[in-house]
């Protein structure tokens, strides 16, 4: 089905523009002009590749996304794909984020099981390597009606048939948000070195009693950024809130256990619903070398893989 280059390719060569017809202009990249009226939402690709593309909001806001379509991706068959998106923390860019160690693993599992893989971008506009920061403020910018809508959009156009949402950092705090107001949309979460919420997003309102939205999380013991504990300047929530939360949302009331590995600890519901098994899965990763100790685990910064234990979680259900 052609050839699918790595995801290092991001970094490296020019992403596939979608435009809307011959002759019209390059879009125009500084954010300092502002949206260009003409573009709007692109088609959505149907060969396997990797492209950067456009998507416009309901209200008319300009957003851009970065799109994944696997080697065996094929739209005149009768299989279908997981979809994967993936929410990247504040302060980077949905380029930065899919050039990372944890999402370069993401792509190896893309590119063995055949799975689509989207990173949105945060900040209004063209520009998917612009960096920018996941907000809960319809006035200023409705980045959870554009998570929304944007999925809404892949899966009215692509062949996909359970769909998936993981963030890091302030992208995690997003993935809290769609999992307790888009409740039966997602057969899986996860939300890593990330928080349930903050004094400047709020804390998001549990789902109705008894969802059973499957969920990882994993958190660094010594991140500085978004302490395990709670609290800095932006008033974090403890990683304990998020389990807490999402333990109680799933009307579980089963003792969990916990496991030890060699640079990590986690804990594991017993609770089991339908084909859900161990719906909440809490990892607190011990030894973390990184910048900060905020980033997303990998072998490389922590001997932890936190993509190979989300991704081992969501085939699980």
């Amino acid at each position: 089905m052609g050839d699918v280059k790595p995801l290092h390719a991001l970094l490296t060569l020019p992403l596939l523009l979608a435009c809307a017809c011959d002759g019209e202009p390059e879009p125009n990249l500084d954010p300092a002009l502002g949206d260009v009226a003409w573009r709007a939402t692109s088609v959505v690709p149907s060969t396997p590749g990797y492209y950067s593309l456009d998507f416009e909001q309901a209200d008319g806001t300009q957003r851009s996304y970065l799109l994944f379509l696997p080697p065996g991706y094929d739209e005149t068959g009768s299989d279908t794909y997981e979809l994967i998106m993936m929410f990247h923390g504040g302060g980077q860019s949905a380029i930065d984020f899919a050039g990372s160690g944890g999402m370069l693993k993401l792509h190896d599992h893309a590119l063995a099981d055949d799975r689509i893989v989207v990173f949105p971008n945060a900040r209004p506009g063209l520009n998917p390597a612009l960096d920018g920061l996941w907000i809960t403020n319809p006035v200023l910018r409705d980045d959870p009606g554009y998570a929304e809508e944007l999925l809404d959009h892949l899966e009215a156009e692509l062949q996909v048939d359970r769909t998936f949402a993981g963030g890091y950092s302030n992208g995690g705090r997003l993935v809290h948000e769609l999992g307790t107001t888009m409740v039966g949309r997602f057969t899986g979460l996860a939300a890593v070195n990330s928080y349930y919420g903050n004094a400047f997003s709020g804390t998001p309102a549990g789902p109705p009693a008894g969802t059973t939205t499957p969920i990882f999380l994993a958190n660094a013991l010594n991140d500085t950024v978004v302490p395990y504990a709670g609290g800095s300047w932006q008033g974090f929530t403890p990683a304990q809130d998020a389990y807490d939360a999402w333990y109680a949302d799933n009307a579980c009331n089963l003792i969990t256990r916990t496991y030890n590995i060699t640079t990590a600890t986690y804990d594991a519901t017993a609770c089991t619903f339908g084909t859900f098994r161990n719906i909440i899965q809490f990892v607190t990763v011990n030894d973390v070398t990184s910048f900060a100790h905020h980033e997303w685990p990998t072998s490389a910064n922590s001997g932890y893989e936190a993509t190979n234990g989300m991704i081992n979680f969501w085939d699980a259900q």
